[in-house]
């Protein structure tokens, strides 16, 4: 299993500066973190966000709109 990590920009709007997030992916090899990665922009860009409120009471209510763009910068621990 190898270890991926690294941060992803999440833009909410054309003209945003976006939000840095940092994130760590497990996996066996390449191909499946391509997929997982497939898997978080495409939540992101589709469904958008939920509060942190909205997941504990069990409504799950959107922030503003989907997000406008996702990039990721990750590489493999040494």
């Amino acid at each position: 299993m190898k270890t991926y990590e690294g941060t992803f920009i999440v833009k909410w709007h054309r003209n945003d500066n976006g939000s840095r997030r940092p994130i760590t992916i497990d996996c066996n090899d390449k191909q499946e973190l391509h997929k997982e990665i497939r898997r978080i922009k495409n939540a992101f860009m589709t469904e958008g966000e939920h509060t942190l409120s909205a997941t504990i009471y069990g409504t799950y209510d959107k922030i503003g709109v989907p997000a406008h763009s996702v990039k990721f910068d990750i590489s493999e621990r040494k």
